[in-house]
């Protein structure tokens, strides 16, 4: 009985996990989004700054919890350098600062919406720093 009850339980779990994929999971798409939205405050506003150890800390916790979730290694590097993934993240990223209150070009506007995201202490608040 264990010798196919173990291997169906295998393939089941198996089966669940391809059929879904990284860009389904909320927590890590919503990990990435917030990390592009750090970067893009960083990289647009002169007065904030990285917390570059922080930022490679949540990316490697993201990581570990894909795998937790039962995807390999190799799908977790596919789905990190797909460019449809990293487009649709940036553009989730470029939202979310558009509905708060950042302008293309307008570093002043970057820097209101990251000293905002630092003072609420969000994860893209926690990943960067007031100069």
């Amino acid at each position: 009985m264990k010798r196919v009850l173990i291997p169906l339980l295998v393939s089941l779990a198996t089966a669940s996990v391809a059929e879904t994929s990284l860009r389904d999971e909320k927590q890590i798409n919503d990990g990435l989004i917030a990390v592009a939205v750090a970067d893009a405050i960083r990289k647009n506003c002169g007065d904030i700054s990285p917390r570059y150890f922080r930022a490679i800390s949540y990316m490697s916790s993201l990581k570990r919890q894909a795998g937790k979730l039962g995807y390999s290694a190799a799908e977790i590097k596919e789905f990190v350098g797909n460019d449809t993934d990293k487009a649709r993240v940036a553009a989730a990223a470029q939202e979310y600062l558009v509905g708060h209150g950042v302008s293309a070009g307008d570093s002043a506007s970057y820097c209101a919406a990251g000293r905002g995201e630092i003072a609420a202490g969000s994860t893209s608040g926690r990943l960067l720093r007031a100069k």
